[in-house]
């Protein structure tokens, strides 16, 4: 806990991903399921969306997998951003 009953993290901020945080927190159902939730979607039988959807979530993965809760930090305090009401 911290100081004022915050969280500590058992890892270090650079060695915990957003696709960790992500998956901890929502699981990867955004990763593995049809963007419009029909049942049976997939390559044999893909939706409207499938194919363009399958390159949008493996960009969104490689980006979430390539960016660490310290980068996060970093860009919030880059640019002054507040993620809790005040």
């Amino acid at each position: 806990r911290g100081p004022n009953g915050g969280v500590s993290l058992a890892r270090p901020a650079t060695a915990i991903t957003i696709f960790d945080i992500i998956a901890a927190i929502d699981g990867l159902k955004l990763f593995e399921e049809c963007i419009l939730g029909l049942p049976g979607c997939g390559n044999d039988k893909p939706c409207p969306f499938h194919e363009d959807w399958q390159v949008v979530r493996e960009d969104l993965k490689n980006t979430f997998k390539n960016s660490t809760l310290a980068d996060l930090s970093a860009r919030i305090k880059d640019f002054g951003l507040r993620i809790t009401e005040p």
